[in-house]
């Protein structure tokens, strides 16, 4: 049902109430954020307007922009308005195969394994009457170059047989699905960057004073405001000080994390390394 965002708020259909029982047990809610969430406000709004008139978002950008963070507060906020009866669920596909995807849908839906249909029959009989979004984060080694991939078609099948089922990505790339509409979530503004640095900073009990203010904008646009990147940083300060930060050629040689770009100077997040994936699960990128 084109429009079910728009639809379910004005007529104010929220949790339970109505519809017909489905396979498996409630989707649970999502997890609690760990870290405080920093702006985004225009990313949000585009968002939520974007779902009153399409059923398959995908938030699109380079590894470490902030899209997992984006996404999951995206969800977190339509959760708490209560505008999907039957909830919000995140499916976390960054380990997850093509061949892997229907069982991983199914357990982050609460499918039991043992159920009595297979493959996505399974996941068919328990969307159909279902009013529901549906999150899959991580979802660019699943793309590739492929015209038709295994995501595409599952997606393709879970939205043509359940019409109140809406299905919200992350993906560097589009998911290329009829109907699929994105948004290019873009860097923090220099504002939100320069909150984003003072607040993980002061999670080390590091605080920037004014007299930092020109070095802490510097650092942050040097790594192009991008969120993983401020994050790394952010957690190495109470070692490295940001008046000799500006002076490194590498802003990230601090440890083994990610590195900017040799050609451009610029943040690549693709050669993000364990330092760099411990920082995407706190930040959210």
């Amino acid at each position: 049902m084109l429009g079910s965002y728009a639809s379910m708020k004005k007529d104010g259909e929220g949790p339970p109430g109505g519809g017909h029982e489905a396979e498996g047990q409630p989707a649970p809610l999502l997890r609690a954020d760990l870290s405080t969430f920093v702006g985004r406000d225009h990313e949000l709004r585009a968002a939520r307007e974007l779902l009153k008139s399409t059923r398959l978002l995908t938030l699109k950008g380079p590894g470490g922009i902030g899209k997992t963070r984006l996404m999951r507060r995206l969800g977190s906020v339509i959760q708490q308005e209560g505008v999907y009866r039957d909830g919000v669920v995140l499916v976390e596909l960054t380990n997850v195969r093509s061949n892997e995807l229907e069982s991983a849908v199914a357990e982050a839906l609460g499918i039991p394994a043992n159920s009595a249909r297979h493959g996505a029959a399974r996941l068919i009989a328990h969307l159909r009457t279902k009013r529901q979004l549906l999150m899959l984060d991580n979802c660019e080694h699943l793309v590739d170059d492929e015209e038709d991939s295994a995501l595409a078609q599952l997606v393709r099948t879970l939205l043509e047989a359940a019409e109140d089922l809406q299905i919200v990505t992350t993906s560097q790339a589009a998911i290329r699905v009829e109907g699929e509409s994105w948004l290019d979530v873009p860097p923090l503004s220099e504002d939100e960057a320069l909150q984003l640095l003072r607040e993980r900073a002061s999670n080390i009990n590091v605080v920037i004073p004014p007299v930092d203010d020109d070095n802490a904008r510097t650092v942050v646009n040097r790594v192009d405001r991008m969120p993983l990147a401020i994050e790394l940083i952010a957690g190495r300060m109470d070692t490295v000080s940001l008046a000799s930060l500006v002076t490194r050629t590498n802003l990230l040689s601090l440890g083994g994390g990610p590195r900017p770009s040799a050609a451009t100077g610029s943040w690549n997040g693709r050669s993000a390394g364990p330092t760099a994936c411990l920082a995407m699960r706190s930040s959210g990128c």
